[in-house]
């Protein structure tokens, strides 16, 4: 079950990263403007899925402290113990370009 399970994050993380890589890549092309430095459409991607990552986990963060929510310190996954306002994040940032996907679909019409 917990090699079912880190395959599956595993997958989903790379499912993310190639629908960030498709949405550079239609943007790249659209815009036409040369760049300095040539950055791959992964790295781009990984880039940022961690900022996304940073920002939600930065706004948890103070929504928690804000409202005096009482979390608990860490979450476990599979056999690692993470933090339970970053496990949310990764979770939430690994979902960000499913979503717009589907927002995107809605709004062609």
């Amino acid at each position: 079950m917990k090699i079912l399970l880190l395959i599956l994050i595993i997958v989903l993380v790379g499912f993310a990263v190639r629908e960030k890589v498709k949405q550079k890549m239609k943007t790249s092309s659209v815009s036409g403007m040369p760049e300095e430095i040539k950055a791959s459409p992964v790295s781009q991607a990984l880039a940022e899925l961690v900022a996304v990552a940073g920002g939600i986990y930065l706004s948890l963060l103070m929504l928690t402290t804000f409202l005096g929510l009482e979390l608990p310190s860490t979450m476990k996954i599979i056999s690692v113990e993470i933090d339970t306002i970053a496990g949310i994040a990764l979770i939430l940032t690994l979902a960000q370009p499913f979503i717009i996907r589907i927002s995107k679909k809605f709004t062609k019409r």
